[in-house]
């Protein structure tokens, strides 16, 4: 990533050049994913299998990061839209409320929870053995 101000690093055809790009990659790596899984009869999606094909060419350093980050930025901020519609439906539905309300309330509490409960011991267990890491350095 540049550190140099914006003004500098292009105008904005340059910026819609490297979104686009960026979006040409990370769509190809989707596809050959895809195509993978399909040929290949594998029961891992063929998104996920993009998604490893994408960070295997990064690592290997045949992609620039610089390439894809523009537009995965785009991608990310573009996803929530991609649920609204989900959650507008599933909240007017009172039938669905009334149904199963009390499961779904309880489920997301309990999640909620449970993933609380996860992260605080993980983040415990990562600063014991940073801890101990430092001392034996020390």
């Amino acid at each position: 990533m540049s550190t140099a101000p914006r003004s500098e690093t292009g105008g904005w055809w340059v910026r819609l050049a490297r979104t686009a790009l960026g979006l040409l990659i990370i769509t190809a790596c989707f596809l050959v994913g895809d195509f993978a899984k399909r040929r290949l009869g594998l029961i891992l999606p063929g998104s996920v299998l993009g998604l490893f094909l994408l960070l295997a060419l990064l690592g290997a350093r045949l992609i620039r990061f610089e390439w894809v980050d523009q537009a995965s930025r785009l991608l990310i901020f573009i996803l929530p839209t991609c649920f609204v519609t989900l959650y507008v439906m599933a909240g007017e539905n009172r039938a669905l409320w009334r149904e199963w309300g009390l499961v779904i309330a309880s489920t997301l509490i309990s999640t909620v929870i449970l993933l609380w409960i996860f992260t605080g011991w993980l983040a415990q267990r990562l600063l014991r053995s940073s801890v101990t890491d430092s001392r034996k350095i020390s």
